[in-house]
């Protein structure tokens, strides 16, 4: 580095060296943000293309299907848009707590068929619930004809934090690793959602506020990879993986191409110039852009803006597991306007979700939740407001998009609700948020036609044997 002063010597010589912190350590116990690694990925994630392929990446030859949670955060209504039935499959005698009547008479239920199901609920000819009415203008109806669905009816927690929802971690070990970043959300927290993890917490996700952060963390990526020898990347490793954990901590706060030109000047690597490399921005594709509304002129911290890059890039495989979350669905304000309003930006994200792997020519695994869920007034009519939370009411969906065509189903539904309107405890899911997302793990595995996926990952547990066939609903 030279003779310098203490004040003029960059801030990774400042840091010195401690006891030595692996790339598993980093990962697997979140001692840093993710945000990090992407910065640093020589350190990291890339000691050599051959060691990062043997520890994370996906079998040889193999492109998992991409996978991307939306969580309605606060209670959303998600079976008061997507029918729930019996474990026969009749539809309930009443709905009159789900706002959605009595099913008799003047007020019987009529359902319209979407992604192959009869499921959506119809009254009059209007869809009841709005979700379908979002998903319908924002997906091209070749999307919607290669897109099946699949019902969890789950009871959940209102109002928290604490439902083990999260598949994150599952899919992650099952070998999803994006080629940049391993995953992204949107929250400060585990998981990047307002839910917690089911058996496995994924890597310390990138959490994206703004398309800069993402720019950020995957333009240095490949600056690294493409300035930087194999040799090069080695003795950065070392450097960074003899940190100690609060110098590590810092290396969080990198966020400039100056900051990573002084690590490699401090690594003793000389006369190499970086410059940040643009991320895979969605507005280089005019057709996903148009579809998520997005143009030049939308704030890098627009809502849209931020989904339409994380799940871009997770389609793309630069991000692996993609987590999106909407807030707002604790709607029970004694009214039905909010409610509708809510589910049908709910519709509009999933519709768009679906119709960027279309465009793409991708298969994705769409996992909507929420926490609990929601009642109405006591009405024989369709329509009643929405009143208070009622989680025993809860309910998850997963999509499953192939561009090659539908995907074939054995059943609409995992579990299954009773004649109270409420979704039956004593199925393998049903009073558990952590059981039904190791059941949509075992239905991504079975997406990408490799249940060792699944073994791998959770090689004894309650989801096994005929159990673990009654969950699986895709071929």
């Amino acid at each position: 580095m030279g003779k310098v002063t203490k004040k003029e010597m960059p801030i990774w010589a400042k840091l010195g060296h401690s006891k030595p912190v692996t790339r598993r350590e980093f990962l697997g116990y979140g001692i840093i943000p993710f945000a990090a690694s992407a910065l640093v990925p020589g350190a990291l994630g890339l000691l050599s293309p051959q060691a990062f392929a043997a520890e994370c990446a996906a079998p040889s030859g193999s492109e998992l299907v991409s996978f991307v949670t939306l969580n309605l955060s606060g209670g959303a209504g998600i079976s008061s848009n997507f029918l729930p039935r019996l474990a026969s499959g009749d539809l309930l005698p009443s709905y009159t707590k789900m706002g959605m009547g009595n099913n008799t008479g003047a007020n019987a239920l009529t359902t319209s068929s979407e992604f192959g199901v009869n499921s959506w609920a119809t009254a009059n000819g209007n869809a009841i619930g709005q979700m379908l009415v979002g998903i319908r203008a924002n997906a091209d109806a070749a999307t919607l004809a290669n897109t099946a669905v699949v019902a969890l009816c789950v009871q959940s927690q209102d109002d928290t934090s604490n439902n083990k929802f999260d598949a994150t971690g599952l899919v992650f070990k099952g070998g999803l690793v994006g080629s940049m970043i391993p995953n992204l959300g949107r929250q400060s927290s585990a998981t990047g959602l307002n839910q917690q993890a089911s058996l496995v917490n994924p890597p310390p996700p990138l959490i994206v506020r703004s398309y800069t952060d993402i720019a950020n963390s995957i333009g240095y990526t490949r600056a690294l990879q493409t300035s930087l020898s194999l040799p090069q990347r080695q003795k950065l490793a070392k450097l960074v993986g003899d940190l100690s954990t609060s110098q590590a901590r810092k290396l969080a706060s990198v966020n400039s191409v100056a900051g990573v030109q002084n690590l490699i000047e401090c690594a003793g690597i000389k006369n190499v110039e970086i410059a940040a490399g643009a991320a895979v921005d969605p507005l280089a594709n005019a057709e996903v852009s148009t579809r998520w509304g997005i143009n030049a002129a939308t704030a890098a911290n627009n809502t849209q803006r931020v989904f339409a890059a994380m799940v871009y890039n997770g389609l793309l495989g630069q991000a692996g597991t993609v987590n999106l979350e909407l807030g707002g669905y604790d709607y029970h304000d004694g009214s039905r306007t909010t409610g509708d309003t809510r589910d049908r930006e709910a519709g509009v994200a999933i519709g768009r979700i679906l119709d960027t792997a279309r465009i793409l020519g991708k298969k994705v695994m769409l996992y909507v939740t929420s926490d609990g869920s929601v009642v109405s007034d006591e009405n024989a009519a369709p329509g009643a407001n929405w009143t208070s939370d009622r989680g025993s009411a809860g309910m998850a969906l997963m999509f499953f998009y192939n561009p090659a065509g539908r995907p074939a189903t054995s059943g609409f539904q995992v579990g299954h609700y009773t004649t109270g309107q409420v979704a039956d405890d004593k199925t393998p899911v049903g009073n558990s948020p952590e059981l039904a997302a190791q059941a949509v793990f075992a239905n991504w595995a079975k997406f990408n036609q490799n249940m060792a996926l699944y073994t791998k990952v959770i090689p004894s547990g309650t989801l096994t044997g005929a159990v673990l066939d009654s969950v699986i609903k895709v071929a």
